[in-house]
């Protein structure tokens, strides 16, 4: 994977997505929502600070694809490793809280696209936690994709709400 044509721009791709998601939890963390709303959007917004620095590591990891293949552990590889195991599982987890408690509360979508939230980010967080000890979960990250639908979804319903 890390020496396929496609890897830098698609995790450029990733990079720049992670930065507008924590971007968009900020601008939500600024509106008038309730104190234990606002908190949690700021957690959740340095955690997703947080994910995008870890996700620009990831992006140069192709670097070192030569000595990966050669089954060398490299910095970066032992980096990623604790990211996409811990970060990466606690931003999945960390939208998927927003997500129900924005929901259940009509302050960050609502009840109904609080499921793709959930469904996206337990489907991620379980991709993500097990990635660098099992292969068995990488077909959850397809469905990882909610959180996107959530986000989007939500993005609307902010942006049309009076």
């Amino acid at each position: 994977m890390l020496v396929q044509p496609s890897w830098y721009p698609s995790h450029t791709l990733l990079l720049l997505s992670m930065g507008l998601f924590a971007a968009g939890i900020f601008a939500i963390s600024r509106r008038d929502l309730s104190k234990s709303m606002a908190t949690a959007t700021k957690v959740v917004t340095g955690i997703g600070v947080l994910a995008t620095v870890g996700m620009a590591a990831h992006l140069f990891a192709a670097l070192e694809a030569d000595s990966l293949a050669a089954g060398q552990q490299t910095a970066i590889s032992t980096m990623q490793t604790w990211n996409e195991t811990i970060i990466d599982t606690l931003w999945a987890l960390s939208i998927l809280f927003l997500a129900v408690a924005g929901g259940l509360t009509r302050t960050v979508g609502n009840r109904i696209t609080l499921a793709l939230g959930l469904v996206g980010g337990l489907a991620y967080a379980l991709a993500s936690a097990t990635i660098a000890f099992t292969d068995q979960f990488d077909p959850l990250f397809p469905a990882g994709s909610l959180i996107g639908v959530w986000a989007a979804t939500v993005g609307v319903m902010a942006a049309t709400r009076k």
